[in-house]
């Protein structure tokens, strides 16, 4: 069996500072530089910005923008004004379920305002 030997040497304070450090002539201060990404903290605050816009963004389109549609539509039909134009159904989520349902909804009250007007006995 062999047997490795490690030889490990000691350093002194005095031979590694010279190494890690600057002497700043100017006060006679030593400074000694902290890690190397020490100056990422300066970035964070702009990423967290343009995350918050990204997702900002991403919120208006997919679901602040079709609810305001969808209010806009049921208002009008609130207001008797049956000629309104179907919302356009792109996705499967939730947002596209409600608009799918609202136009169901929609088509369904049509068909009702015929019927009444066809035969006013009802």
């Amino acid at each position: 069996m062999m047997q490795t030997t490690l030889a490990v040497r000691r350093y002194t304070s005095a031979e590694i500072k010279p190494l890690l450090a600057t002497r700043n002539d100017a006060d006679g201060l030593i400074n000694i530089p902290g890690p190397a990404h020490a100056h990422c903290g300066s970035r964070l605050p702009v990423i967290a910005l343009a995350t918050l816009a990204v997702l900002d963004l991403l919120l208006s389109l997919a679901v602040i923008r079709p609810v305001a549609r969808l209010s806009t539509l049921a208002d009008e039909i609130s207001r008797s004004n049956m000629e309104v134009d179907e919302l356009k159904i792109t996705g499967r989520d939730e947002i596209s379920t409600l608009a799918e349902s609202f136009n169901r909804m929609h088509r369904s009250l049509l068909r009702a305002m015929q019927m009444l007007n066809q035969d006013p006995e009802v």
